[in-house]
């Protein structure tokens, strides 16, 4: 079944995806509840405001994008079993590498991102290079990474808190590190490339430069004439001339 999706607004953790199921001519329609179930235990998509994808959704196989973009954010947490055990989590690492295998076979440019938490209860040396092992295998260009920190009211509250501040510091610097190393290392590779950009506004950090996001949710930052034929929210072609580990710069190809 062929499905156009044009996305309202951005998602969370809790929705595979958020937007309105458009249903291509001689095929069946289905809810968008019951579309965001199926795909709720595999991936969860992150896409611009306002894009449109087309899916294809088949019972046998449960995803595959055939459009742009080429972005997904699917949190590990941890690369240790035992860790993710003991966060309640209900996949191994065997489980999430298979997913991120379909995926890559599925698209194999799309950008991936995750969540990682450093310092768990129990953290031992060990289950922290199985983390950092996992991060080299998947080469995620971005994540969102935090230190643990005991709520109260949880299961992990009484598990007590035994990893030291300074431990859970070194660690999480060392995650940094990795992921900054490899996001560098993946941009690179887009220097000379031209890139369909979706543009988003000014920069924040000078006006005279405006940013947008490539496909892989790269943001880009060009120069910006006041003349230039284009606005927010329209697509345009920029040459990628430098990058570091979260950034593209390029020009505007006429």
């Amino acid at each position: 079944m062929l499905f156009l999706i044009r996305l309202r607004h951005g998602i969370g953790r809790d929705k595979a995806i958020s937007g309105d199921l458009l249903p291509c001519p001689n095929y069946t329609p289905i809810t968008t509840s019951k579309f965001a179930t199926c795909m709720r235990p595999v991936i969860v998509y992150q896409f611009p405001i306002g894009s449109t994808i087309q899916v294809d959704y088949d019972p046998p196989k449960p995803w595959r994008v055939l459009q742009h973009p080429q972005y997904i954010h699917l949190p590990i947490q941890s690369g240790s079993d035992r860790i993710l055990e003991l966060m309640n989590r209900t996949y191994t690492v065997e489980h999430y590498l298979k997913r991120i295998e379909r995926i890559k076979q599925a698209m194999p440019t799309c950008a991936m991102s995750t969540d990682i938490i450093s310092g768990f209860c129990t953290e031992t040396e060990e289950d922290h290079q199985r983390t950092l092992d996992v991060m080299r295998q998947v080469r995620y260009e971005g994540a969102f990474m935090f230190a643990y920190s005991p709520r109260e009211n949880t299961k992990a509250w009484k598990m007590g808190d035994d990893v030291p501040d300074h431990v859970k510091k070194r660690r999480l610097g060392e995650i940094v590190t990795l992921l900054n190393t490899i996001a560098h290392e993946i941009n690179e590779t887009e220097i000379g490339k031209i890139h369909p950009v979706l543009v988003e506004g000014p920069s924040k950090r000078s006006t005279s430069d405006w940013k947008g996001r490539t496909d892989t949710n790269k943001t880009v930052v060009w120069p910006h004439n006041g003349l230039a034929d284009y606005m927010v929210g329209d697509t345009i072609n920029v040459k990628i001339e430098r990058v570091n580990n979260a950034t593209l710069h390029g020009v505007l190809m006429c």
